[in-house]
């Protein structure tokens, strides 16, 4: 579902726009692990030869991300992002659980581009970030809380030459340091460090 987003995210970039604005003024952030706008959702059910009975998956996804053009330079904006998954097990004992998760994440994050150029920019951001996650058992609930920053580098590369005037490849590095909440800190887990290479990203810039 999320590939076939994201081709349709290139049909537009190719065909919505025929002139190249010399400064774009927006851009939205195209990839893998959080689409641009998008929304997806699914149910199927799971079988199995083992004591379960019967067993259902829904699953649903929402992502937004804006960035705007300050000077030349300079870009500042926002993400957010959600997803629900809700799992229920029939076992043959006429027994059933049901386990259900949220997740949700947000950030406010400024781009510095090492070129007036930003479709062939390399780039260096930084922001805040925060999110949760719940998770409901029929015997447990579990709420975490976190928040901290985010630090990233990446290269843009326009794709003009191929049709796509909008649109540039963008992968990045991106390193993460978060601070949990509530549960994990009684837990003695205070923090933790991400490192990320996000090799499969396109930013589409207007």
């Amino acid at each position: 579902m999320k590939m076939i987003l994201i081709a349709a995210a290139l049909i537009i970039s190719a065909h919505g726009w025929a002139k190249v604005q010399e400064q774009p003024t927006h851009m939205v952030e195209i990839s893998t692990s959080g689409l641009g706008w998008s929304a997806e959702g699914l149910t199927g059910d799971i079988e199995s030869d083992s004591l379960v009975e019967d067993a259902e998956i829904s699953y649903g996804n929402f992502a937004i991300n804006y960035y705007h053009t300050i000077t030349s330079r300079f870009q500042l904006g926002g993400f957010y992002q959600r997803s629900t998954s809700e799992v229920e097990v029939k076992y043959s004992d006429n027994s059933e659980s049901k386990t259900e998760n949220s997740t949700m994440m947000y950030g406010l994050i400024g781009y510095y581009n090492f070129s007036d150029d930003l479709r062939n920019a390399f780039y260096l951001g930084g922001g805040i970030v925060g999110g949760s996650e719940d998770t409901e058992t029929s015997t447990s609930e579990e709420n975490v809380k976190y928040s901290g920053f985010a630090v990233l580098f990446g290269k843009r590369f326009s794709l003009e030459d191929y049709g796509l005037a909008n649109l540039s490849y963008s992968p990045n590095i991106t390193i993460a340091q978060i601070t949990y909440q509530e549960d994990y800190e009684e837990a003695g887990i205070e923090g933790a460090t991400y490192a990320r290479i996000i090799p499969i990203k396109f930013d589409l810039m207007f």
